[in-house]
């Protein structure tokens, strides 16, 4: 594979494939003639959205919660729709024929790889992580991965997916089902 940016030296990013989420925390590296940055901005919409599951997938307990929603910054998606899958508590993120609507969620920066590969790892083969450009509550704009449903229409719901739903119903079954277990 050709590097990006043949006047750039093999071991410095080329600055036209640089996302700078936050100028003053990120650094740079390259691994296998792809750009990492640390933190790794991931935007969160669904059940990933509760501190505590979030913090059970990065930290392997739910006991991190606190410390995992310091790490939330509300942000929002534009032209995308969060929709349920049938037979499932959790939603899709889908493109919207419509450009106005919006999917709020949780801008989150990634502390590691390790990190990453976990969010990786849970959402499976029918996620197909993609670069997003969102909106913080500050009105910054953040260009951030985001995990796009890449299953079959067929197991959609038109119906919007809930988050008070999850959270008041469902999340404490979640927590019940995946404690002990550990993401790698």
């Amino acid at each position: 594979m050709q590097h990006p940016n043949p006047a750039a030296a093999p071991n410095e990013p080329s600055p036209s494939t640089q996302v700078s989420p936050n100028p003053k925390s990120l650094s740079c590296q390259v691994h296998a003639n792809h750009l990492t940055q640390t933190p790794i901005p991931i935007f969160t919409y669904g059940t990933l959205m509760a501190p505590s599951f979030l913090a059970w997938l990065l930290t392997g307990t739910a006991l991190n919660a606190p410390t995992i929603q310091q790490r939330q910054i509300p942000a929002v998606l534009t032209g995308y729709k969060r929709v349920y899958v049938h037979g499932g508590d959790y939603p899709a993120l889908i493109p919207s024929h419509n450009a106005a609507d919006t999917v709020k969620g949780f801008l989150v920066y990634l502390q590691s790889e390790d990190e990453l590969r976990k969010m990786d790892n849970f959402e499976g083969e029918v996620y197909r992580r993609v670069m997003v450009e969102i909106v913080r509550e500050d009105g910054e704009r953040v260009e951030a991965w985001a995990y796009v449903w890449d299953g079959g229409v067929e197991k959609l719901r038109e119906e919007e997916w809930d988050f008070g739903w999850f959270d008041r119903e469902r999340l404490e079954d979640w927590l019940d089902l995946f404690e002990g277990m550990e993401m790698v």
